[in-house]
């Protein structure tokens, strides 16, 4: 079956946007989620052993309003020096590591961050170990959160001692914790120059020799571990350059890489663009792991609306421009607000929503044609071509009624979402189906997801 769907966008300028799925880009792998644990102590200190599971629920199903999130990026805590407290993104009782000494391990005490991998693992998500430093006692500086100059603090010679620390960890979730990791990253933003001495939170600069080798390396161990775990690299910071990229992926390198990983702080379209043509042309997944707003956190509306549609535009962006097959949040605590009763949802969260709920694992994307001053739309199919799910996010100062031509055979509205300043995720019957053309009102500053599917 092919889909054409014609949309007439009002009140900006009449504009012709064409969907059509015989068109198709990449396919969705899913959504996550990954925290430095700046909140998942606190979650679990504050709600209980018993109240955290309505927080994986939440996160990880799609049960009363659940995002539905299907991947865990699990940060692994990096044994800072002692007498050492500086690391202020972090609550006091976070970053306890595991191997604190060269050679000498705690597994003790941990449960108020493993609670969140733990539950992950049992909701069926899909497991990635990440590391966003070195221990203290691998680091030129002594310390977990960097150099002193923001360069490389993993000393040379010890790549294979980090990786045996990686494996060893490794092992000891599967064969004692029942969380056997599927993929595994042993850095994080290695190109970044803002990991320093006495920063807030764990991190270390890599060279792009010493990543290649790190990689070789841990590739090396998996195998001879029989860990059967896939690679990402490498959780770039700079996804406005491939500079470091291309220098990676040089050599064999590329045959051991399974997913490209890049954040979405630092971006620009052509360099998305880039990224994009790498995964291509290397057949590469390519996610997108890490991007959150911090700073919007005010609770009022006006607040929450700005939030809410910075992540939808985030979210149009990582899939249109970048063209990713899974988007990763981080700290799901910026959509959450932790009130002494539980966990309340901001709007930020419904925008994920939109995607999350409705843009499912397996789902593809589809050809979208529209002008620069209409909502930003994307569309997405499932494997038989008899669903179609559209987003749209109106960030404009301007009310539109969105007039959509469905070609295709006898389509039908299956449910029309709506989030803006005046409602949450609502359900809308207020849409107007003549035969193949249904006519809906779109308010400014709003995001809105529609479901169809052929009789």
């Amino acid at each position: 079956m092919k889909w054409i769907i014609l949309a007439l966008f009002a009140g900006v300028s009449f504009a012709n946007v064409t969907i059509d799925s015989a068109k198709k880009f990449q396919v969705i792998e899913g959504y996550g989620q990954g925290n430095m644990e700046q909140s998942t102590p606190g979650w679990y200190h504050k709600y209980g052993k018993e109240g955290v599971k309505k927080i994986l629920d939440t996160l990880y199903t799609l049960k009363d309003g659940g995002l539905g999130l299907n991947i865990c990026r699990y940060p692994m805590p990096a044994a800072d020096a002692p007498g050492h407290d500086h690391m202020r993104r972090l609550p006091k009782n976070a970053n306890k590591p595991f191997e604190y000494e060269d050679g000498k391990f705690n597994w003790e005490g941990h449960e108020d961050v493993l609670w969140l991998g733990k539950g992950a693992a049992e909701r069926g998500a899909i497991m990635w170990a990440s590391w966003y430093g070195v221990p203290y006692w691998l680091s030129n500086s002594g310390c977990a959160a960097g150099s002193d100059d923001g360069g490389n603090n993993l000393i040379a010679g010890k790549e294979k001692r980090f990786i045996k620390h990686v494996t060893d960890v490794l092992e000891h979730f599967r064969d004692e914790w029942d969380i056997e990791f599927d993929y595994v990253c042993p850095i994080n933003e290695p190109e970044a120059d803002w990991w320093k001495t006495k920063g807030g939170q764990p991190g270390c600069g890599v060279s792009v020799d010493q990543a290649i080798i790190l990689f070789n390396e841990l590739h090396k161990s998996l195998k001879s571990k029989k860990y059967d775990a896939k690679l990402i690299g490498y959780d770039a910071a700079y996804t406005n350059s491939t500079t470091y990229l291309d220098a990676f992926l040089k050599g064999e390198m590329r045959n051991k890489i399974d997913v490209l990983s890049c954040h979405q702080y630092i971006t620009e379209e052509k360099a998305l663009k880039r990224w994009a043509t790498r995964a291509r042309l290397n057949k590469k997944s390519l996610w997108m792991t890490e991007w959150g707003d911090w700073k919007l956190v005010k609770k009022d509306n006006e607040t929450q609306t700005k939030q809410m549609m910075l992540y939808a535009n985030k979210l149009h962006e990582a899939f249109e421009v970048l063209q990713a097959n899974a988007w990763i949040m981080w700290e799901p605590s910026f959509i959450l607000m932790g009130e002494k009763e539980g966990l309340v949802k901001r709007k930020s969260y419904w925008a994920v929503a939109h995607y999350s709920r409705h843009v499912r694992p397996g789902f593809r994307r589809v050809e979208v044609r529209y002008g620069k001053a209409d909502p930003k739309t994307t569309a997405w199919v499932d494997k038989d071509i008899k669903k179609m799910v559209i987003v749209s996010v109106n960030d404009s100062d301007k009310d539109v009624k969105v007039r959509y031509e469905l070609k295709g055979k006898n389509p039908k509205v299956v449910e029309i979402r709506k989030t803006g300043s005046d409602k949450n995720y609502e359900l809308s019957a207020e849409y107007e189906l003549k035969g193949n053309v249904l006519e809906v009102d779109m308010k400014s500053q709003s995001v809105m997801t529609i479901e169809i599917e052929a009789k």
